[in-house]
């Protein structure tokens, strides 16, 4: 038995998504359920895996030791210094220390046989440092000068020894090399006081020798120096007023000479004792000043702290942080609902009961189908707005260029004819084709084309076109088309728009069986297809085969007019099988307006 329209096609809305979950409903619950009980099952059978957080944060101002112990200060902790510090906490190097301390590579329970793979060439102390290192992580606080830690491990408790680890070791690394930077200071300094102690023990030897030879303690050696220079003196210019031998003179000058060179020498003696004496006098204040530094570098040690300081210690957690149930069971409910729609969709995709990407009234039998935007109402109800929307140059409107496409698919159907007639129907008068007739025949004026429109009313004898101006003519279609002058008087008279004449035969014209039998016809044609581009006949529903039928020698087309929102399904599958009954395959207009 062949299905019915109604049974093809599922309306948009809820009464379609009912429809769809209701013939779908033991397929989303089972999808749900598989998805819900792998959820359960991932919970209870996977690993518990705990996290243990703490904080440190840095102090505000860091001591700075300089290697040559003279530049002791505190300078402020920067960014900089801070990305720094986290790199560090980040390294192997810190990550071994803490392995080392902990001895994690000798705890069975650290290393687990199935996850964690030694390698021929790595130890269990290497797999521990790497182990460690993917389970625990380092965050800065947002704008301040703390750092969070946070430690991952399948055992609480020794989560939270980890992460109270990992900041003790990293405050007793800090601490320990601010003391280092102070002991190689007083390494410097007190090398620096050996040298001088050597220095000063050589000068005060040099000085002793200096005084002990040269006797410079004796002041009186000056004074009988300086005396037997002045007898001697004296003796001299005795013997030379007495005119004694030269022979004696000669010894006094010797004797003259040789007091001299010991006064000079010990004149250079004294001043080579005053510069010993500065020498040493400098080394000794030198080795004082070293004295004080060494003292000051001991009490810089004795008030060392550390640069970071425990704001959190890390408590054994209680709950495991992994796998979370409420999050895994709330992801899978979402995931198995997207999977259950997916698959129903696709279920009702292989039984083509759904909206695929065109539209859904091709089930009913409709091909060929071209597609016309919708229109705002203002436009629809006047005349001189839908023309100024369709004649406008900048910014074609949707409706201008779908008219625009229809009539070029069909004039590449029919090129050669001379002029092009088509016929528009529709499903029921709440399609409004005569609307579609009306776009159409402005369009193609707007380019160009000279344009008759025929309107040959509705199944209540009214005007299809609602905004067409003035009233039916006298006249009756087989009238119109038996006189060729009466159809001239007509077209003049009548006017849609710019390059459209219009006419609207009178009330209970049906077109009679023989209307194109008659006499006149044939002229009343030849003048139409000499004088028009494009005529178009707007009919009543495809429902009155009648009309239809009589008007088809005269159609190269005809169109059938289809509102997704608005066609009943019923009236759609009457129409198509009256045309289908009359031999007309249509071209489908879907969406007009």
């Amino acid at each position: 038995m062949k299905p019915s329209i109604e049974d093809l096609v599922e309306r948009a809305g809820f009464s379609g998504l009912r429809a769809i979950l209701k013939r779908n409903a033991i397929l989303i619950v089972s999808i749900l359920v598989i998805s819900m009980s792998m959820g359960y099952l991932v919970v209870q059978t996977a690993e518990r895996e705990y996290t243990a957080t703490t904080a440190l944060v840095f102090e505000s101002r860091r001591a700075n030791v300089g290697y040559d112990a003279l530049a002791s200060g505190r300078r402020d902790v920067s960014f900089s210094y801070i990305l720094t510090e986290i790199e560090v906490l980040r390294s192997r190097d810190f990550a071994e220390e803490i392995v080392r301390n902990l001895s994690l590579d000798e705890d069975p329970g650290y290393l687990s046989p199935e996850t964690d793979t030694i390698g021929e060439q790595d130890t269990a102390f290497d797999a521990a440092t790497t182990k460690l290192l993917k389970n625990y992580a380092i965050s800065r606080f947002w704008q301040s000068l703390g750092l969070g830690i946070q430690v991952n491990d399948t055992d609480p408790a020794r989560a939270a020894l980890i992460a109270n680890e990992i900041v003790q070791t990293y405050i007793d690394q800090t601490l320990a090399l601010q003391l280092q930077s102070i002991l190689r200071s007083m390494g410097l300094v007190q090398n620096e006081l050996t040298s001088l102690d050597t220095e000063i023990a050589t000068t005060e030897v040099r000085l002793s020798d200096l005084i002990r030879l040269n006797d410079l303690d004796d002041t009186l050696v000056r004074r009988q120096l300086l005396s037997d220079l002045q007898r001697a003196q004296v003796r001299l210019e005795y013997l030379k007023e007495t005119g004694q031998a030269s022979d004696r003179i000669a010894t006094v000058e010797g004797q003259i000479d040789d007091l001299n060179a010991a006064l000079a020498r010990r004149s250079n003696a004294e001043q080579t004792r005053k510069t010993l004496e500065r020498q040493l006098e400098d080394l000794y204040n030198r080795h004082a000043f070293m004295s004080n530094k060494v003292s000051e570098l001991r009490a810089q040690m004795a008030l060392t702290t550390p640069l970071a300081r425990q704001i959190s210690v890390a408590q054994v957690p209680k709950r495991p942080s992994r796998p979370n149930r409420n999050t895994l069971l709330a992801a899978s409910f979402v995931s198995g609902l997207a999977l259950s729609f997916v698959a129903a969709l696709f279920r009702e995709s292989m039984d083509r009961r759904i909206f695929l990407g065109r539209s859904s009234l091709l089930e009913a039998g409709l091909r060929y189908t071209i597609r016309f935007p919708a229109v705002p109402g203002r436009h629809r109800r006047s005349l001189e707005r839908l023309v100024a929307q369709i004649t406008r140059r900048r910014r074609p409107s949707a409706a201008a260029e779908a008219a625009r496409h229809i009539l070029s698919v069909m004039d590449n159907r029919f090129s050669d004819t001379e002029c092009l007639v088509l016929g528009l129907t529709a499903t029921d008068e709440n399609d409004d084709h005569g609307f579609l007739a009306a776009c159409l025949a402005i369009t193609a004026a707007n380019d160009g084309n000279r344009v008759l429109l025929i309107d040959l009313g509705d199944s209540k004898n009214e005007r299809s076109i609602k905004i067409a101006p003035g009233d039916r003519s006298e006249r009756t279609l087989a009238e119109l088309f038996g006189d060729v002058a009466v159809m001239k008087r007509e077209t003049i008279l009548n006017h849609l728009a710019d390059g459209v004449d219009f006419v609207f035969p009178a009330a209970d014209s049906v077109p009679p069986l023989d209307l194109f039998n008659q006499s006149g016809v044939v002229d009343t044609t030849n003048w139409l297809w000499e004088h028009y581009d494009i005529a178009i006949l707007v009919a009543p529903p495809a429902s009155l085969r009648a009309v239809v039928g009589r008007i088809l020698p005269l159609v190269d087309q005809m169109l059938l007019i289809v509102r997704d929102k608005h066609s009943d399904l019923d009236a759609v599958a009457k129409s198509t099988a009256a045309l289908e009954q009359l031999g007309i395959d249509p071209f489908t207009i879907v969406n007009c307006g």
